[in-house]
């Protein structure tokens, strides 16, 4: 690596993040992306993390889970289960533009992911137009 410092360099981040994990008691490494098109990515990160660092009985277990689709099924295990874990989010740009009905009202809104200053995740989403009711768009 030819970073001065560790920050300079991604995977010198990485290599020191896991390490720390390792030594406090974190075997298993949650790689999380929060979008569709990098499922197999998840897959490849197991099989690449299982045959390389799977050698002498030592590694690290790598675990794969599909952003919302496993956080909903699995975010009890992750905050209130054995603190044996630790989560790699992943994301890109990702962006869209939709329709909300509730309670009688449709509207039209935009949303995105972006990160917040302390490192989170959150979707910000703006209004574009409406709400309007619904019973205005009744046709005969």
């Amino acid at each position: 690596l030819e970073a001065t410092a560790a920050d300079e360099s991604h995977a010198a981040m990485g290599a020191a993040l896991s390490a720390y994990h390792l030594e406090n008691g974190r075997p298993i490494s949650t790689f999380m992306p929060y979008c569709d098109h990098l499922r197999e990515f998840g897959d490849w990160y197991k099989q690449l993390v299982s045959e390389s660092l799977g050698k002498q009985g030592k590694g690290i277990t790598p675990l794969s889970a599909r952003g919302a689709v496993d956080q909903h099924s699995m975010l009890q295990l992750f905050l209130e289960g054995p603190d044996d874990k630790w989560f790699t989010l992943v994301t890109s740009d990702q962006r869209g533009t939709g329709i909300e009905i509730e309670n009688g009202k449709i509207a039209l809104v935009k949303w995105h992911i972006a990160t917040r200053d302390d490192g989170t995740l959150q979707i910000v989403r703006r209004l574009l137009e409406g709400p309007k009711q619904l019973i205005d768009y009744k046709t005969d």
